[in-house]
């Protein structure tokens, strides 16, 4: 199977996440640039670290370079950075989605978090703390929400992070993406995102592209020879944030009553990778037992 690994019983064998393989390699590449290791002189204490919202602009290099879907399409609106001192270390990146079939409360949208990355020379705990940090900052006055969150088995990613954030997972399942005729695939949403201009969508943070304009940009992208084919594997977690009223306690009953079993690569390094994003944390872990 690509990239060496095998799922088998919901355990994963022999597999390194994409994204830490990029920072490896990072690690080694960028001893030899102008500067040389020019990050062993920040500071990556806790003491040293803050989250802060960015723009797309200042989150894109990192997701170019570290991030397994190398692209960040123009309907994400909302972004963070994990910062030691002036300097950013990591990036999560936020996008409105419908949260469909059994898992969805009265209809409610959810954000995703769709994107996100660390640089090779972040600490292990940067991750989750990022993601906690980014979810307090962004969304803790918000109306009950769901924040959701897709790993690709294709990139070794059984979502380690998610649950040492204590998010909920709802299951795995195939996906379809377009092919294009340069070999790159996209998003099965690619359609909608290419009907509505980012200048009208930058107006207009809710529009959304009608059935009509997708059909046109699906049949504009078919005669250029983009293809929908079988996408990868990929595993659902889910948490909820905002205001915890009654809304917020009954979507937790929901997603208890859906949650599944965590997918494990084995069980020594599992443990050892949540140790890694869970120490010393007590400051970013904000969002409770609720889904415990």
């Amino acid at each position: 199977m690509e990239r060496g690994f095998l799922f088998i019983k919901g355990v994963f064998r022999r597999m390194k996440a994409h994204q830490r393989i990029i920072r490896e390699q990072m690690a080694i590449e960028e001893q030899h640039n102008l500067f040389g290791a020019w990050w062993e002189d920040i500071d990556i204490s806790k003491k040293n670290v803050s989250i802060k919202q960015i723009t797309r602009q200042q989150a894109l290099p990192i997701i170019l370079k570290y991030e397994w879907l190398g692209t960040l399409p123009v309907n994400y609106s909302k972004f963070c950075g994990l910062y030691f001192g002036n300097t950013i270390a990591g990036v999560t990146c936020f996008v409105e989605v419908k949260f469909g079939g059994k898992f969805t409360l009265y209809n409610y949208p959810a954000i995703c978090l769709g994107r996100g990355a660390c640089v090779h020379w972040c600490p292990e705990w940067g991750g989750s703390y990022l993601i906690q940090g980014s979810l307090k900052l962004l969304f803790k006055n918000y109306e009950p929400t769901y924040i959701v969150a897709f790993t690709d088995w294709k990139a070794g990613e059984i979502g380690t992070l998610y649950q040492a954030c204590n998010w909920s997972y709802l299951g795995h399942k195939g996906t379809k993406e377009w092919l294009g005729p340069d070999g790159k695939r996209y998003d099965i949403n690619t359609p909608s995102v290419r009907a509505v201009s980012g200048f009208a969508r930058k107006n207009n943070k809710d529009l959304r592209a009608t059935k009509e304009q997708r059909q046109k940009q699906i049949n504009k992208m078919l005669k250029q020879g983009y293809k929908l084919v079988n996408g990868p594997t990929r595993g659902k977690y889910v948490t909820i944030v905002g205001k915890k009223n009654k809304t917020y306690r009954d979507m937790v009953k929901l997603i208890n009553k859906n949650k599944k079993e965590y997918p494990k690569r084995n069980a020594e390094q599992v443990s050892r990778e949540i140790r890694n994003t869970t120490s010393n944390e007590g400051e970013g872990q904000f969002f409770g037992s609720a889904q415990k």
